[in-house]
């Protein structure tokens, strides 16, 4: 069975960060076996780099390990749209859930436009966007 599943930036950062999480582990074999698509938007690459400069100015990485951790990052075969109907859709879609910032909105209008079930390790946004998002999954 292949299908199409979009994944926020935390679930690849405890994929990256936490190799004991169990659950990002079983969720990733599970995808692999599956074969699935999986769908970012540009986005993601942005928050992920944020994320390696803060640790390593923090001295909680080194430099080479952020950038050993970008390298895995780009092999993981995320497929990554960014096209401009991308952002309309995101506006749109972030003024009918009443989000007050566009990120949340890319990745759930990636998802709605493929069909496909939203990732999140965002317990808050699960809890404020599930009853109004029913593809939205918390890992």
């Amino acid at each position: 069975m292949s299908s199409t599943a979009c994944l926020d930036a935390g679930v690849v950062l405890r994929l990256l960060l936490d190799n004991d999480d169990q659950k990002i582990l079983a969720q990733w074999k599970t995808w692999t076996q599956e074969g699935t698509t999986l769908v970012a938007p540009t986005l993601m690459a942005y928050e992920l780099v944020g994320v390696f400069r803060r640790l390593a100015v923090a001295g909680k990485i080194k430099e080479d390990e952020a950038s050993d951790l970008l390298g895995l990052f780009f092999k993981l075969g995320i497929i990554f749209h960014g096209d401009g109907d991308l952002h309309r859709e995101a506006l749109a879609l972030g003024a009918e859930l009443g989000l007050a910032t566009g990120d949340t909105a890319h990745y759930l209008a990636l998802a709605r436009r493929f069909g496909a079930e939203f990732w999140t390790t965002d317990g808050k946004l699960a809890d404020e966007l599930g009853p109004k998002v029913p593809s939205l999954k918390l890992i």
